[in-house]
């Protein structure tokens, strides 16, 4: 294992077993921090404000999280890129590679902003809100639109430092973050008494707070890509670099979330206590979530730095040990949230109608969850090498021709609550896209061709 400039890790030697936990370890605490202040906000809404306002800030999060999650996979795409060029040794166009992610940053903050607020009504009348947290929701919605740039510049930052190697800086930045949002969480809604409206406010302060620091700790530590926010200038190879390899992942993520959105709309229109029940379950499925995800994210950027270095032979080792170590701890993370789920939907909201569905949920996917891990983790693993295209092909096999379908069929079975099964059909259907593709080997040949 070798560390080179300052906290970057090199992953093109060494024990792959020992690289991907260096680099997974301080992504699983930044995104359990990340993850500590959505619940604070769903925690003392609920406790504060009640069932409404608990199921405000979640559905509120769904239509925001389809422009976020679609610069998630281009941030995703400029961490394949920078891992490539880090692994390859080629520091000028890393460079430009982070002055075309800064600049995408604010060329598209403005636009999403103002759609996000002439399109807040529109969309939460489509999602089904309820009457009774229709309010609480758009209240909620609109300043975490207007404040977005900060989410979005701090994530394509933090795949910046990722594809160099670095996960501790992001890591640092969260913490900043969550104590932020946590210290305003209980001015504005405990003191305050703003509501949803507050929790969105504190979310937005502190996602600006975690991208100013970090414009500032990439200035200083690593001076020759220095981040300049308001200028705005594009390198056209690297850019269509960027948009072969990130676009199919940004599609993915964007449609992703435009699918959960319409999930969102099937659940919600068993009235707010399912959708508050539903949204808690969701919560407590971030454990489960966030740990596949640091692993996830260590074999992405293993596989780009081994391509970028030619050291080919190390890339099915390093998925084969990482898909062990993301199944392993998928085990664990699924008992601690499955057993107790009861007693952990409760701490948000002590409805009993919404505790037996916010543990109806949770029965119903998270025993399945090893299904995903293997998806995940294969996708992961492609989008790291640049075969995004199959990458997207499965997650929109799985949500558009599998989760969809099954949840609206499911949500009209005797018992709504068996619409949560959706999730592990569907991950079944994703697999079955993507793992026959990975055993074919065709993944390398392609590699080897476009390498000679």
């Amino acid at each position: 294992m070798k560390l080179t400039e300052a906290k970057t890790l090199n992953m093109t030697e060494g024990r792959i077993g020992r690289l991907l936990v260096t680099f997974a370890i301080p992504l699983l605490v930044g995104y359990l921090f990340q993850q500590l202040y959505n619940l604070v906000d769903s925690l003392i809404i609920g406790n504060y404000e009640g069932s409404d306002a608990l199921a405000a800030v979640g559905i509120g999060h769904y239509p925001l999280n389809i422009c976020v999650n679609f610069f998630l996979g281009l941030s995703g795409g400029v961490t394949v890129l920078v891992s490539r060029h880090f692994g390859s040794g080629d520091r000028e166009a890393l460079r430009q590679n982070v002055e075309n992610a800064s600049s995408l940053v604010i060329a598209a903050s403005l636009p999403v902003m103002v759609l996000g607020y002439v399109l807040a009504n529109p969309i939460l009348r489509a999602v089904n809100t309820p009457d009774s947290a229709y309010a609480l929701t758009y209240a909620y919605m609109v300043p975490l639109f207007l404040g977005i740039a900060g989410t979005l510049g701090y994530n394509m930052n933090a795949g910046i430092l990722r594809g160099m190697g670095d996960s501790v800086s992001p890591l640092v930045f969260l913490i900043i973050a969550t104590v932020v949002n946590i210290a305003l969480d209980f001015l504005f809604i405990g003191a305050f008494r703003w509501s949803a409206f507050g929790a969105a406010l504190a979310t937005v302060i502190a996602q600006w707070t975690s991208w100013i620091y970090s414009i500032i700790h990439i200035n200083r530590r690593y001076p020759e890509y220095r981040i300049r926010p308001l200028r705005i200038r594009f390198h056209a190879f690297e850019m269509r670099r960027l948009i072969r390899v990130g676009l199919p992942m940004a599609l993915s993520s964007g449609l992703f979330a435009l699918g959960h959105t319409i999930l969102s709309g099937i659940v919600n229109s068993n009235g707010t206590a399912f959708s508050a029940g539903y949204n808690v379950a969701m919560k407590l499925d971030a454990l489960d979530f966030y740990t596949l995800a640091s692993f996830a994210a260590a074999v992405t950027t293993f596989a780009g730095q081994n391509v970028g270095a030619g050291r080919f032979d190390r890339l099915r080792s390093g998925l084969l040990t990482g898909l062990a170590i993301a199944l392993s701890a998928t085990v664990v993370t699924s008992l601690l949230v499955a057993l107790p789920s009861g007693w952990l939907v409760s701490l948000f909201d002590r409805s009993p109608d919404v505790v037996a569905v916010g543990r109806g949920a949770v029965i119903r996917f998270v025993p399945y969850y090893v299904i995903y891990t293997a998806f995940y983790m294969i996708c992961a693993f492609l989008n790291g090498i640049g075969d995004t295209k199959i990458s997207l092909a499965g997650n929109m096999f799985l949500f558009w021709a599998v989760r969809l379908p099954a949840a609206f069929l499911l949500n009209r079975s005797a018992d709504p609550i068996n619409v949560f099964y959706c999730y592990p059909i569907s991950w079944i259907g994703g697999l079955l896209i993507v793992l026959p593709y990975f055993l074919s080997g065709r993944w390398k040949r392609k590699l080897e061709r476009d390498h000679h």
